[in-house]
């Protein structure tokens, strides 16, 4: 752009996370409209954005002219499974659609940032190529919790549906990103994306297929996994965990294997789904042997499980597809005593087990001779968040209650 040009207006539709990432970076060089269907999470960006001249939140396109005036529109909004598990719901991206195709003018960009099935892009949005339109996609990178590299730092993979498309689209983008990934097509990007995610699962999958194989053993695969990190080449570092959560990283297999037909994923992504549930069984168990033996006919026969670490990762209040999660809804069906601890989701109103706190000592007890109330409480400690070392430290300092580690 040149001195004097109006400064281009962005339409961000959905302003979750991936979308407020998006807010926030493009409105360091554009106007934006932040576009969001909650009320909640409007207020939410209202109040974080007060101070940016260059944010207006909205919840509905009619009613601001300039946000209908668009240059560029950015779709981030959740494609989602159906409750099968497998079917891809397309409602929330079709109705950004119908939003944007009625109010695009000619020579307006439009880009999906939402994951997809590939070729949705194509499908979706060619009819407002027609119209002179300019078509893309863009797959977002965010990783929750990440704070390095920063969001525009991270290579931004771009397409068009036609080169002059593609051309629009890195004009937009240059001018936020430190560097932009063309492809030769938007199937590429679409693909590159899941093709990204995908491998992630497999491996997690796979990690933790060797992490049972290795218990069978009498192995620890957390010196399995130390020792192969010693080779140089040929090895991807990956350590063992309850599973795969998040936004993506679940779901994303099932995005290829509508069009697709391939069992070592399907296989991962089914393993990584049924993994929490197997776990959840014989922790039950294990709670259940615990509780008999310490004999205490005031508590729950089934016994009482903390779970350390119910955010999909460590560091992040997302509990979407949260192995911990299911291990925790899973031993309540089973009539087992949960908490949990997690300070990124503390105080969060709608989980269904209560919180706990590691620190608290047993009242009275002689100096050299105090016990964690963890002991006194629980029977199990799941720990499926990698601890801080203090919490390490009282983990091991427990003599009455098995410590399970998923994470070290």
């Amino acid at each position: 752009m040149h001195r004097g040009e109006p400064t281009p207006t962005v339409l961000v539709v959905g302003c979750g996370y991936v979308g407020e990432q998006l807010v926030a970076a493009f409105s360091r060089a554009y106007n934006v409209f932040a576009l969001d269907v909650s009320a909640a999470r409007r207020e939410i960006l209202r109040e974080q954005y007060a101070g940016n001249i260059n944010v207006t939140v909205i919840g509905d396109v009619a009613d601001s002219a300039d946000a209908r005036d668009f240059d560029l529109a950015l779709i981030s909004v959740p494609t989602l499974l159906e409750k099968d598990g497998q079917s891809v719901n397309t409602n929330h991206i079709k109705s950004a659609v119908e939003v944007v195709t009625r109010y695009a003018k000619p020579y307006s960009t439009v880009v999906v940032e939402s994951s997809v099935t590939v070729g949705m892009t194509r499908n979706l949005l060619s009819d407002l190529r027609k119209r002179n339109v300019f078509v893309g996609f863009s797959p977002e990178r965010v990783d929750p919790g990440r704070t390095f590299p920063a969001f525009e730092d991270i290579p931004k993979v771009i397409s068009g549906i036609d080169s002059e498309s593609l051309e629009r689209v890195q004009f937009y983008y240059d001018r936020i990103f430190a560097r932009t990934v063309p492809t030769k097509s938007m199937e590429t990007a679409e693909f590159t994306k899941l093709f990204e995610n995908c491998q992630r699962l497999m491996l997690i999958t796979y990690v933790n297929e060797m992490a049972d194989a290795c218990a069978l053993h009498g192995v620890d695969i957390q010196d399995v996994c130390q020792a192969a990190a010693s080779k140089p080449f040929g090895y991807t570092p990956f350590t063992p965990s309850l599973g795969a959560g998040g936004h993506c990283i679940p779901v994303n297999p099932y995005y290829l294997l509508v069009n697709n037909d391939l069992p070592l994923l399907r296989h991962a992504a089914e393993s990584n789904k049924e993994r929490a549930y197997a776990k959840a069984e014989e922790i039950a168990g294990l709670a259940k042997k615990i509780s008999s033996l310490k004999q205490n006919g005031t508590r729950s026969a089934a016994g009482r499980v903390l779970i350390y670490g119910v955010g999909f990762k460590k560091g992040s209040d997302c509990l979407s597809h949260s192995p911990s999660l299911v291990v925790a809804d899973e031993l309540a069906r089973m009539g087992v005593d949960v908490a949990y601890v997690d300070d990124a989701v503390e105080g969060l109103k709608h989980l269904r087990i209560p919180s706990e706190t590691l620190q608290r000592r047993v009242p009275g007890a002689a100096e050299g001779e105090e016990e964690y109330l963890l002991d006194a409480s629980f029977d199990v400690v799941v720990v499926a968040h990698k601890p801080d070392a203090p919490h390490r430290a009282i983990f091991d300092q427990l003599r009455r209650t098995q410590v399970v580690y998923f994470a070290k």
